[in-house]
């Protein structure tokens, strides 16, 4: 216990509050203001609430007051810095900064003095680059746009050559899928470009499910499979040839009735005249099965027979076995001799 009155500490276990007498500490009602200026000392102020000298009230302490006491395993410190009546009281002085800044004091005020005397010059680079054209009208305004064209026009001569379509005329009634171009370099391994290609897709989110075609597919071999004859053909030393099977989908002969609207670049009448397919082209919904049932009749006119696990892999039993992984238009090729079936397949 601390009693207010005399602020002597005594222990006790059985204490009986006072509740007619709520304990308060007085409120000072001088304020303090700072006033002291850069050039005066600061000294500081002491509030004596006693006319008592500090050596007789240093006396007048109890010395049970001014030592920790050990109360059942724990220290109780005296309140006497907290309760005593003698506070000092140090004014902080206004500082007031004269002379140069500090060079590590930073600032958002313009000033010469910050800005450090020496010849700029913004950077630049000035690079130029063959991007890829998005549009049939971005690539005409290309930069390369003699090989754009060049690209097109080989795109439009295989098919007329491969007879992908027939030009009828236009009905009310014919529902007419849309076209767009599709354009890429290839680049060697230096980045160079070493080639401009261009595709004709048609805009197979046009087509409807059950109206324009029945059924997709998209012949791409399991992973599985590929491990393993690459197992296969490291443990049996076999042979390993990737081909790409150039405008694939333009081989594939179409069951379904689909007309195409007059694509750009090809000089006709879009208002009278439209094209009915005879092959898939690029990005038609059931251009990848009809592309897979004409390989699959051609590998099995040639002895090929068709794997129960995988429908990706076909495999030829005789004194040269041979074994292909499908993968849409490339094709893997696991043989003891890969040339005898690449002159195979190129007739």
């Amino acid at each position: 216990m601390l009693p207010l009155n005399d602020l002597k500490v005594s222990i006790t276990h059985h204490a009986t509050p006072n509740k007619k007498v709520f304990p308060s500490i007085p409120q000072k009602n001088t304020t303090e203001t700072f006033t002291t200026s850069l050039n005066e000392p600061v000294t500081p102020k002491i509030d004596q609430t006693s006319n008592a000298p500090q050596s007789q009230l240093d006396s007048e302490q109890s010395p049970e007051a001014s030592n920790a006491i050990q109360l059942e395993g724990e220290t109780l410190e005296t309140a006497q810095e907290v309760t005593n009546p003698v506070a000092t009281q140090i004014q902080a002085p206004r500082i007031k900064i004269i002379g140069p800044w500090h060079p590590t004091l930073i600032t958002s005020n313009l000033n010469d003095l910050n800005i450090l005397p020496y010849k700029r010059q913004p950077a630049a680079l000035l690079t130029t680059s063959d991007k890829t054209p998005q549009t049939y009208r971005g690539a005409l305004k290309s930069v390369s746009h003699l090989l754009w064209q060049e690209a097109i026009d080989k795109e439009l001569e295989n098919m007329h050559f491969l007879k992908v379509w027939e030009v009828v005329d236009l009905h009310e009634d014919y529902k007419l899928v849309g076209t767009t171009w599709v354009f890429k370099i290839k680049r060697n391994e230096r980045n160079k470009p070493i080639e401009h290609k261009s595709w004709l897709c048609a805009q197979g989110f046009m087509q409807s499910m059950g109206i324009d075609f029945s059924k997709t597919y998209a012949p791409t071999g399991r992973l599985n499979s590929l491990r393993k004859l690459v197992a296969f053909a490291c443990v049996n030393k076999l042979q390993f040839h990737q081909i790409d099977i150039k405008s694939a989908f333009l081989n594939a002969q179409l069951k379904e009735t689909v007309y195409l609207a007059v694509p750009q670049g090809l000089q006709l009448d879009k208002q009278n005249f439209c094209l009915r397919l005879n092959k898939a082209i690029y990005r038609l919904r059931q251009a990848p099965l009809a592309w897979y049932e004409q390989l699959t009749n051609w590998l099995e006119s040639v002895k090929f027979s068709v794997c129960t696990l995988d429908p990706c892999v076909f495999y030829r039993a005789g004194s040269t076995p041979v074994w292909l992984y499908i993968h849409v238009d490339d094709i893997g090729i696991f043989s003891k001799n890969t040339a005898f079936f690449k002159a195979e397949i190129e007739k």
